[in-house]
This record gives C-alpha cells, structure tokens and sequence, in this order.
C-alpha cells in the first residue's frame, strides 16, 4: 500500500487542467457553430417564406400543403 500511495506514476495537476482547458475550448466551438447553423437555418426559412408569399397563389398553396406535411 505505501509502495502505491509513493508512486508518482499518472498524470499531473497541469496535464489535467490542460485537457480540461482544451476540452472548455473545444465546448465553446461547438456552442458557436450549433448557434452559426442556428442562424443559417432561420435565415434560409426566411427567405423561402418570403420567396414564397411573393411567386403567386398557386406555388403559395403549394408550399403550405407540404409545410403542413412536414410539420
């Protein structure tokens, strides 16, 4: 037992505390790019909403009967 409480094998205070460094930063990359993807979405719905409510009655009827489909 005293063998293994004087063993300084494993990894040290700074090793952890750069994996927990890189792992925050690795969190916060991903939040960014979930909230860029987020963005792109509701832009591109947008768009087509007003591309939509703009081409005329027919394509207009068209588009809610699939919306309504997909939602």
């Amino acid at each position: 037992m005293l063998k293994k409480l004087r063993s300084t094998a494993g990894e040290s205070i700074g090793e952890t505390l750069i994996a927990l460094l890189i792992s925050a930063l690795a969190l916060v990359m991903l939040a960014g790019a979930v909230s860029s993807a987020s963005n792109i979405i509701t832009r591109s719905n947008d768009a087509m909403n007003d591309y939509y409510t703009n081409i005329g009655t027919g394509e207009t009827e068209w588009y809610n009967a699939i919306k309504s489909v997909i939602q």
